[in-house]
């Protein structure tokens, strides 16, 4: 059997939040689905709070891309730190799409990443669509600045 290192643990994490939410990421769902012992995770984790941050960490330094994923990292509680980083660099991503910084630039940036975590609450919200709701505001913001 080939032995998981930490990358590893994290890739089985992101299946396993994205296939059955957070109840996926305990321990021992974790350990049967890679079909290895406990000291194995925890040769790479020294608990389960520490992989549950590290996951969120890696998320959001990959984008923080994937609804699934963040709909199950939002009802974690260690994950709240990476998922503040990364709605921040959202934000910063939206802004500088802008033509014009200012007050409207910031309402603009603030109903995107509205529109985000509304579509988060809503489970039967797909990639695809929120793709077209981000373009949709996107001509909406470039018609207003061209009016």
């Amino acid at each position: 059997m080939a032995r998981l290192g930490r990358e590893d643990w994290l890739a089985l994490g992101r299946a396993a939040i994205e296939e059955e939410g957070p109840s996926g990421l305990t321990v021992e769902a974790l350990t049967r689905r890679a079909g290895k012992t406990r000291g194995s995770f925890y040769h790479h984790f020294e608990s389960q709070g520490a992989f549950l941050r590290a996951l969120a960490a890696a998320w959001a330094a990959e984008g923080g891309e994937g609804l699934a994923t963040e709909r199950g990292l939002r009802a974690i509680p260690e994950a709240a730190e990476a998922l503040a980083a990364a709605d921040a660099a959202r934000l910063a991503r939206f802004r500088a799409t802008l033509p014009a910084p200012g007050p409207e630039g910031e309402a603009y940036a603030e109903i995107a990443q509205a529109l985000r975590l509304g579509a988060l609450l809503m489970p039967a919200t797909t990639e695809a669509r929120l793709a077209e709701l981000q373009a949709l505001l996107a001509a909406m913001v470039e018609a207003h600045w061209h009016e």
